[in-house]
């Protein structure tokens, strides 16, 4: 599998994996196990994940339904360093071994196809919301006053998302244009910090 690190700012490193099963692969485990409310802070064997993920599609659409991917590389590090993981799959050694390239505890991952697009600046979204206390505060602000708030709630949580993380969604989802309106004050506090 071909991959690349990259640090793009202090504390924020971007895996770059042009294929998408790959990214997606790479990134499951870790990723599900930051912010799935069903398998958060859970071990979980792989097959059991993509049983229950499949059950109510066409097969296991994981890579066609995640693109990119964003999480704390604490919450990575514990996950590898502390926890058994049965079922542990090449991705999983992949990943564990570009955990060790990271040299910041406090760092926040993305998995991207590139560094440029709709894909990349979602997950910067969300790894400058995690970084950088005023990036979080100004777009907070935004959020605070969406006229759609509910709405968009709404479809984050159907979509599986925990209640938890829906204020960093909406926020990034606004940075890519992924939702109508009211991004382009998003786009104003987004393009400055980046």
């Amino acid at each position: 599998m071909k991959y690349k690190v990259k640090k793009i700012k202090n504390r924020i490193y971007s895996v770059v994996v042009a294929d998408d099963y790959d990214r997606a692969m790479l990134f499951l485990r870790a990723q599900e196990y930051y912010e799935n409310p069903k398998f958060k802070g859970k071990i979980f064997d792989i097959w059991d994940f993509i049983k229950d993920y499949s059950k109510d599609k066409e097969g296991f659409t994981y890579a066609k339904d995640w693109t990119g991917f964003n999480l704390p590389f604490n919450k990575a590090s514990y996950l590898y360093d502390n926890l058994h993981i049965y079922s542990f799959t090449k991705y999983d050694t992949i990943f564990n071994t570009i955990l060790g390239r990271i040299d910041c505890e406090d760092s926040y991952i993305i998995g991207v196809d590139k560094l440029e697009g709709e894909i990349f600046n979602h997950e910067l979204a969300h790894a400058l919301y995690y970084t950088n206390q005023l990036y979080k505060e100004e777009v907070d602000l935004l959020t605070f006053n969406l006229k759609d708030y509910e709405r968009y709630k709404g479809i984050l949580i159907g979509m599986g998302y925990d209640s938890k993380f829906v204020d960093d969604e909406i926020q990034a989802n606004m940075i890519a244009g992924e939702f109508e309106d009211e991004g382009k004050d998003y786009l104003k506090v987004f393009n400055f910090f980046k």
